[in-house]
Formats: structure tokens, sequence, C-alpha cells
């Protein structure tokens, strides 16, 4: 698998009226790419995505209406989905590392520091 992080996107806000981050938070964005390089299929899902803050906790994304959601499902060889996920932190937080596990066997996790 190969993991392209194209943008990190801070202090992005939904698209619908109804959606807001819990009070004191915002949401920051990440778009991602997946492409599956193996001659297998490959499952990927945001739930494969995890995010690292700068005090070390680690978040799951949240759904919000922004941008062009990442999709999920079979990616057979050369298949790649791009897409954006949202993840809500606190104030002076960043996004410190993006890790990717699909949890395949043998396969090893992908890190991806960010800046």
């Amino acid at each position: 698998m190969s993991i392209k992080v194209s943008k990190v996107t801070d202090d992005v806000k939904s698209s619908s009226d109804y959606q807001k981050p819990a009070a004191g938070k915002h949401w920051v964005a990440i778009n991602i790419s997946a492409t599956n390089l193996d001659d297998d299929e490959l499952r990927f899902s945001s739930s494969c995505v995890k995010v690292r803050l700068s005090d070390n906790t680690s978040q799951s994304d949240k759904y919000v209406d922004y941008g062009s959601r990442l999709g999920y499902g079979s990616l057979y060889k050369g298949d790649t989905t791009t897409g954006d996920l949202v993840y809500e932190v606190s104030p002076g937080q960043k996004i410190k590392t993006i890790d990717v596990d699909c949890s395949y066997g043998d396969d090893r996790p992908v890190r991806i520091q960010a800046n």
C-alpha cells in the first residue's frame, strides 16, 4: 500500500449548520490517498487511519460534512481512494503523526510525520 497525505487543513468548518465541534475544540482535516500496490485485494477504510496529536493522544476521525469524505471498500491492484478525514482537537494541539494500519497480519503500519 502507498499512502500520500496531500494537505492538512486546520480549523475546518462543516457545510452543515448542525455540525459543530465540541465546546472549546476545533476540527482539523487531512486529505489522504491510499493506493494498492499488491496483487491481492486490499480492504481500506477510515478506521485504518489514526492520528496522534502533539500531546501524544490518539484520535479517530469524526464524520463531518467537509470536503470529499475518504472512500472505503475493496482496492484492487493499482486502485486508489482519495478523500478527507476530519479530527476534533483541543486548542494548541496539532497533528503530530498519521498512522495507517489496516491489520493485515504481517503488514507493518505506515507512520507519516506531520509538520
